[in-house]
């Protein structure tokens, strides 16, 4: 969308009816601001996340409260949690709109071009956007989804094996965020490199997104194997249930693998919204989650008896084709972007 409108070939900001010139003033390198965005959005995110969670400790700790006798308890939840499923994201939405809303009005070019007279918006540019932005919420939507499925298979497989579940779910999910960040840069990158005719640039971006990426999660992966009980002992414990840790401690291992898929296919989403392409990512991701991963969930964990850890082959293999897909079609759409613009 980026590239398209709000970027000429000249490198120019366009907004509504005014102009922003960015060439005299930027001078980082594409490949750089990917790392930079990348890392310092992802690990804020992560460490909001991390504390937020925190507030589920005693829930993920007591399993036995949650399916007593086989049947659903009365929880309470306790501590920050109860923040969390009550309102975290206006906590944290609202003040967030309020000091961007601030800084950009304060910047003298900028603030002209900034309004919250939503009455005035064109009905053109309103239709364009929701095509757009239609396709991105069904994807997290499928996202969503697909893990709440699975942790309901989980959930028949027992109170232990639920707990290890939602404690190393909560660890891939904080790491998660990195990616998020990476997703969000080069999905920039991508546009405004675009937008130049500048493909090999737009193929470094991925490159590099993909790489940087990959080494945070090669560190994590090290992290996960070399000390389980660290890691795990916020979210379970030194007094959960044996069988929990030790089934938690088996996840991790397929963590330390999944995470590299599930990194880049978040990249590859970002990619390809790059490139005004937004439908491609939701339809990857109905065929990689819904027709892949949760099967061979099902297969593994239940038909072949594999139980817990063959659910979470599944999430890996669903994750992998995803990734898969997704980097292979912004490498077709690259492609044909170039080709159709003659350079």
């Amino acid at each position: 969308m980026l590239g398209e409108t709000l970027l000429d070939r000249g490198g120019r900001f366009h907004v509504g009816h005014g102009r922003v010139h960015v060439g005299d003033q930027i001078r980082l390198h594409p490949c750089y601001c990917v790392v930079g965005v990348g890392v310092g959005v992802g690990v804020g995110v992560g460490v909001g996340e991390c504390a937020a969670r925190f507030g589920e400790v005693d829930l993920v700790a007591r399993p036995e409260q949650v399916l007593a006798l086989g049947r659903p308890a009365r929880v309470r939840v306790v501590g920050g949690g109860q923040a969390e499923l009550a309102g975290r994201n206006t906590v944290v939405g609202v003040p967030l709109f309020l000091a961007l809303y601030a800084s950009t009005r304060r910047d003298s070019q900028l603030a002209p071009l900034i309004s919250l007279a939503i009455w005035k918006t064109r009905a053109e540019t309103l239709s364009r956007l929701a095509k757009l932005g239609a396709p991105i919420a069904a994807t997290y939507g499928s996202e969503a989804g697909f893990f709440s499925v699975v942790t309901l298979l989980l959930g028949s497989f027992g109170s232990a094996a639920l707990a290890a579940h939602t404690a190393v779910n909560q660890l891939v999910y904080i790491v998660f965020q990195v990616s998020v960040g990476f997703s969000h840069a080069a999905s920039i990158g991508v546009s405004r490199e675009r937008a130049l005719n500048n493909p090999d640039a737009a193929r470094r971006l991925r490159n590099t997104a993909l790489t940087c990426a990959a080494a945070i999660m090669a560190v994590v992966a090290v992290v996960y194997l070399t000390t389980p009980t660290l890691v795990l002992a916020p979210f379970l414990g030194y007094g959960a249930q044996a069988s929990a840790r030790d089934l938690a401690a088996q996840l991790l291992l397929v963590a330390a693998v999944m995470q590299f898929f599930d990194c880049a296919q978040n990249i590859g989403v970002g990619l390809l919204r790059g490139l005004d392409d937004t439908r491609s990512g939701f339809r990857i991701t109905l065929v990689g989650y819904w027709l892949i991963g949760l099967p061979v969930a099902w297969l593994l964990g239940r038909a072949a008896g594999i139980g817990t850890l063959g659910v979470w082959i599944g999430l890996l293999s669903g994750l992998a084709v995803t990734a898969i897909l997704l980097l292979r079609r912004f490498s077709q759409n690259l492609v044909l972007a170039a080709s159709s613009s003659g350079y």
